[in-house]
């Protein structure tokens, strides 16, 4: 199949072998100790071979025989991709979870290696440069939280996705701005569901709370600067598919939640730790708005035309009330 063009031979190749390997690894999985087919210091080496056995077709022909690749090349880079990453996510997730951030590293790596030489040959194969860049973008976004934990896991996905951004300002990458957007909302959906945006349940681990002391503070912050940053960026290019205005007004609206998470807690354990609950919300409502109208009046009075005053305002009571 390597050698010839026989295209149903190729398939069935590749999709057999994923059913047998499956069966291996359900196996690993469901049954302990000596009852299983292979164990791990088996199974590995094999996932392993088994990746860069079926990686090897679609590199090899796209960079040594520099053919452009085929429906078959890009399906198989992707899926071998995502089939060697579930397999041993199944066998190392309990216990070597930080194996498969290392797993998925490698994978970005050997992908961007070969988008690098792609970029390089005298005739570019756009279809092989999207897919082993996209693969080598995806890749890097699943290592992050095997890798890091908690707060970190955001801020790396932050400069991960500034990076990305720059990518898409160099020539031949203006296709990962799709991932650059697929970030945004990645970290967008993070900070709701686990770094506790807008969340009142947090009211700092001190007595006395110090704004930005805890790592938990960061996230939201260090997302405002990437949706910033990311505008700029993809400002510079001429066929963005989405305004770069839409990116930075989201980008101050989440700056305007964090502020206000700071005004709450800041005034609940520092300024007037002993006074009312009304009391707390007009300091709040106090530090929110002072800072929006710096906001305004200094480093963002462009964003006048994407978010009028009385929807910024509006925005800084909603938020007020909600906290």
């Amino acid at each position: 199949a390597f050698r010839r063009d026989w295209q149903p031979l190729k398939w069935m190749a590749f999709l057999l072998t994923v059913v047998y390997t499956g069966t291996w690894v359900s196996d690993y999985v469901e049954h302990a100790g000596g009852t299983r087919f292979l164990e791990l210091s088996w199974l590995l080496p094999y996932l392993a071979a088994f990746f860069v056995f079926f990686a090897a077709i679609p590199t090899w022909r796209s960079l040594r025989l520099r053919e452009p690749i085929d429906a078959f090349g890009q399906v198989l880079t992707v899926a071998n991709g995502i089939v060697h990453f579930v397999f041993a996510a199944v066998a190392l997730h309990e216990q070597h979870r930080a194996w498969l951030g290392l797993v998925a590293v490698v994978v970005t790596l050997l992908y961007a290696g070969v988008s690098s030489q792609l970029v390089r040959q005298p005739s570019l194969d756009a279809k092989g440069l999207r897919v082993f860049t996209g693969t080598a973008a995806g890749f890097l976004l699943l290592a992050t939280p095997y890798l890091a934990t908690g707060p970190s896991i955001t801020l790396i996905w932050c400069v991960q996705t500034v990076f990305l951004a720059w990518a898409c300002t160099r020539p031949r990458f203006e296709f990962l701005q799709l991932h650059v957007f697929g970030m945004l909302a990645i970290i967008l959906v993070r900070l709701f569901a686990y770094d506790g945006l807008l969340s009142t349940q947090w009211a700092g681990g001190e007595a006395r709370y110090i704004p930005l002391a805890e790592l938990r503070s960061w996230p939201a912050f260090a997302a405002a600067v990437t949706f910033g940053l990311t505008a700029r960026l993809l400002g510079r290019m001429p066929s963005i598919r989405v305004p770069a205005g839409t990116v930075l007004g989201i980008g101050c609206l989440v700056l305007l939640a964090a502020v206000d998470g700071e005004a709450h807690r800041l005034a609940r354990h520092t300024i007037a730790p002993l006074a009312s609950a009304g009391l707390h919300s007009l300091i709040q409502a106090g530090l929110l708005i002072a800072v929006m109208c710096a906001l305004w009046f200094g480093a963002a009075t462009r964003l006048g035309s994407v978010l009028p005053w009385t929807v910024a305002f509006a925005l800084a009571a909603a938020l007020t009330l909600l906290t």
